[in-house]
């Protein structure tokens, strides 16, 4: 056995009082297995670094520059760039070498055998229209207003927008949201969307589906923006006191010299790797949202957990077919699988059950009837390929859907399961049940 290494942590410098992002997935490994006394030594590396910043979320932005500040502690308080982990076993023979610049000048050369970038994303911005975090908003302004706004024009009704929306609604805000499509929620199921427009809509959101938003003049007391159809038509103005820019994010790439390393990219700016998590450059993985998949915290923390494990010598792997995705509104909506669209264009038949909440005891009760389940399984072998929920607590409710998936089960299985009574997610076995047509509560 060789010396002693650390695993070493670097992330940009954030601005005074900004906190790092949570979504920290490799840190959130070190610390889990120091929980449960697994010795890092069972890693075999000298180090697993994240190159430039660990931050995968809002934090992209704020920085300003691509600098890099170090600071060695077994803990890693706000601010602070660089942690020591724990002690590794042994040392491979070519350890990779990169020069990190400091906050304060200079720089510093940090050595490792493994490199794994995880620097997460950036917001999109929308061209014409200048975020400046008071009146124009990102993500990250969104959850700083110093007061509710009257109107709030949000662009882009996907995941992010209407979760903001939804809260600055409840405390009082009057929400519009402009999209560029024609539906909301793009990605998930249609169905499911559709269901979701309608109870927002009776909350007393009010949506511009195929329209865009070319401008906002900032001059008066109040926000004006222009917009137009998606197609081509007449424009009108709408005025706010805030608008969010909500239009998606982008893998953060920029500055951190994957090119001259010569680290390969997609064509939407995303790290390329193979099934290993490995990059064209040897000893530097990727994961997060600067690879390909859904840009969810949970599934990036599922790979850092796999890469530790595949840096270990075991074998670790994510199956990017049962990763749940949650719209934290009021009611939430909840998914894990495919699509009905997304079956229908594979070619893949299938069968439906739907069970709605106004049947379900335990949501009468709590007048929380909106929503319902929707499974979708294979019309031969019966195993269930989606699970769909827009409801209270749908985020609660996924998992089950998701760990009858991970073993390949079918909505069989799922309907003779005995659920507690009075649950809501009794919803699900009855929706399991109506895959067969023979829901019980109908």
């Amino acid at each position: 056995m060789g010396g002693a290494a650390s695993a070493s942590f670097i992330q940009r410098q954030l601005p005074a009082g900004h906190l790092p992002s949570t979504e920290l997935p490799l840190e959130d490994v070190i610390r889990w297995m120091r929980s449960r006394r697994l010795a890092l030594p069972a890693l075999g590396v000298a180090a697993a670094l994240t190159l430039a910043a660990c931050t995968a979320g809002s934090q992209a932005k704020t920085a300003t520059s691509p600098q890099a500040s170090v600071r060695p502690g077994p803990n890693r308080p706000a601010g602070s760039l660089m942690l020591d982990a724990a002690q590794a076993g042994w040392r491979l023979p070519t350890p990779l070498q990169r020069a990190v610049a400091l906050a304060d000048g200079g720089s510093q050369d940090v050595e490792a055998n493994s490199i794994v970038i995880a620097t997460g994303s950036d917001i999109i911005s929308l061209p014409g229209v200048e975020i400046d975090e008071k009146q124009i908003v990102s993500s990250t302004g969104a959850l700083s207003l110093d007061k509710v706004p009257e109107k709030l024009l949000i662009v882009g009704a996907g995941v992010i927008g209407l979760e903001l929306g939804s809260v600055w609604h409840r405390l009082g805000a009057a929400v519009t949201v402009v999209e560029f499509l024609d539906r909301i929620l793009p990605g998930m199921d249609g169905e499911v969307a559709k269901q979701f427009q309608r109870i927002l809509e009776k909350q007393g959101f009010a949506f511009k589906l195929g329209a865009k938003v070319t401008g906002v003049e900032t001059a008066g007391k109040k926000l004006v923006a222009q917009i137009e159809p998606a197609a081509g038509g007449k424009a009108e103005t709408l005025e706010a006191d805030v608008v969010l820019v909500a239009i998606g994010r982008v893998p953060y790439t920029d500055g951190l010299g994957l090119k001259e390393a010569g680290v390969a990219l997609d064509n939407r700016g995303r790290v390329q790797i193979d099934a290993h998590f490995s990059t064209s450059v040897k000893g530097i993985s990727a994961i997060g949202d600067v690879v390909a998949g859904p840009m969810l915290a949970h599934k990036a923390e599922d790979e850092g957990v796999a890469v530790a494990e595949i840096l270990a010598g075991q074998a670790g792997h994510v199956n990017y077919d049962v990763i749940p995705g949650v719209v934290y509104t009021t009611p939430e909506v909840s998914a894990v699988g495919k699509t009905e669209e997304e079956l229908k264009q594979a070619g893949v038949a299938y069968t439906s059950g739907k069970f709605p909440f106004t049947a379900n005891g335990r949501s009468k009760v709590n007048q929380t009837t909106e929503g319902f389940v929707k499974v979708l399984a294979d019309a031969k072998t019966d195993r269930v390929l989606g699970v769909h929920i827009v409801g209270r607590e749908a985020g609660e409710m996924i998992h089950e859907a998701a760990v009858l998936m991970e073993f390949g089960g079918s909505a069989e299985d799922l309907a003779r399961t005995c659920h507690a009574h009075p649950t809501r997610s009794e919803a699900i076995k009855e929706a399991a049940l109506a895959v067969g047509k023979r829901a019980i509560h109908m």
